[in-house]
């Protein structure tokens, strides 16, 4: 687990995780303050996870599950370079695949 952090206020305003999923898969979670929402600090803190777990040897995929009502949420997955890649159960299934920019 990671936090989010405004290095410029020294203020912890989320945290986010990755975890093993299916072979060659892991799947991301983050979560933010509400006040700190709308600035993109999500969105960047996702895209440089996603990146660096990208990087890692047999991982080729990442994926994010966000809530269907979750607007927010899939913003986040969609501005950090994620594609919709199905929905089930109320929850929208969002991915990344391996390229080139991700092995920084």
């Amino acid at each position: 687990m990671y936090e989010i952090m405004l290095t410029f206020a020294g203020s912890v305003i989320g945290d986010l995780g990755y975890r093993p999923a299916a072979t060659g898969t892991c799947e991301i979670w983050y979560a933010l303050e509400p006040l700190s929402r709308g600035h993109g600090y999500a969105t960047e803190a996702v895209d440089a996870l996603a990146a660096r777990v990208l990087a890692q040897p047999g991982i080729d995929t990442v994926t994010v599950t966000v809530d269907e009502a979750d607007a927010d949420g899939a913003g986040v997955a969609i501005r950090a370079g994620f594609s919709l890649a199905g929905s089930d159960d109320g929850v929208r299934i969002f991915h990344r695949l391996a390229d080139a920019t991700d092995a920084r």
